[in-house]
């Protein structure tokens, strides 16, 4: 996947781009603002590793969620179901390269590697502190509460956390998840509706790796440490930073596996501006002219189809 996606010359989306665009301001913005809050975790992570003398398990979660940025393309699989705004820095999605990919248009999508290159790894250890930092001092003050109650919790402040996260994103178009099924949306009738098979999955996500930061057994260890005292300390480091990676890994593809699967029971799109839309159909540019030769063809008043259960794209105004 990464040779054949390296070999393509990966390039960047540009002709739906509008300097005057708000959307435009507020990605040069986040991509800085997340590339200063990365470069802060990663000192504050190295001074703690060599403090202890070892790799801390949130340096493991850290890495982790570099790792698992590959996967976020993984929702359009089979059709356009999540939407990037192409004013952000973009390139076409490395999952694009996976073989048996079904949507067409998907090396031709805007994906935000300069964006996600930082937010993932920020994001998601930061929502493992946040969450672990609550039911720490939850613990604190009901410290008879059940394991299970505790679990529930990181549930719900998950949810908390991706919803006050992905809310300004979805609201201001940065961008969209219109390939869902409106019954199953907040503000459905909506273009930037936000689908609650993105907000109870991405909150449980969120839970599991505060959960994985707040468990520890009589030793210290973390779910992913356990088990490898009996090799030796090189290697301790190497196989729990895997399975560390293979756990967030593993999590994210239920993610967008359920993603996908809501899919097939999307409701049509409803009007989505260009710099969103993108490469899927025919239709205006921003600046004038039009896009033209794309994998869906054009898009007439009533939407382009797209090749999978009840799709339809409206670019009408």
């Amino acid at each position: 996947m990464w040779i054949a996606w390296l070999l393509d010359g990966p390039t960047q989306v540009t002709q739906f781009q509008d300097p005057s665009d708000f959307t435009f301001k507020a990605a040069r913005v986040m991509e800085w603002g997340m590339g200063i809050a990365f470069v802060a975790m990663v000192v504050w992570l190295v001074r703690r590793c060599i403090r202890e003398r070892r790799l801390i398990f949130d340096a493991k979660l850290f890495i982790a969620g570099i790792c698992v940025i590959w996967l976020d393309a993984w929702t359009n699989f089979v059709a356009p179901i999540w939407l990037y705004n192409s004013n952000f820095t973009n390139v076409a999605p490395p999952t694009a390269y996976i073989p048996g990919v079904i949507n067409p248009a998907m090396k031709d999508m805007p994906f935000p590697l300069l964006f996600h290159a930082f937010n993932y790894p920020v994001a998601l250890l930061g929502a493992a502190i946040v969450v672990s930092g609550v039911l720490t001092q939850l613990r604190r003050r009901f410290p008879q509460a059940r394991i299970g109650v505790l679990l529930l919790l990181c549930v719900l402040f998950g949810i908390a956390f991706d919803f006050v996260y992905e809310l300004f994103m979805m609201r201001t178009g940065m961008w969209a998840f219109p390939g869902t099924p409106d019954e199953l949306s907040l503000w459905g009738s909506q273009p930037n509706k936000f689908p609650l098979l993105e907000l109870l999955p991405a909150g449980m996500a969120f839970a599991t790796f505060g959960a994985l930061r707040f468990f520890r057994n009589d030793r210290g260890e973390h779910l992913s440490e356990r088990g490898v005292a009996n090799l030796p300390p090189r290697w301790r480091t190497t196989v729990s930073l895997l399975a560390t990676i293979a756990v967030v890994n593993l999590v994210w593809i239920v993610l967008c596996t359920i993603q996908v699967i809501s899919g097939f029971y999307a409701d049509p799109y409803k009007p989505l501006s260009p710099a969103l839309l993108a490469n899927i159909c025919d239709g205006p540019l921003e600046g004038g002219g039009e896009r033209v030769g794309t994998p869906y063809g054009p898009c007439p008043e009533q939407g382009a189809r797209i090749p999978i259960r009840r799709y339809d794209v409206d670019v009408s105004p």
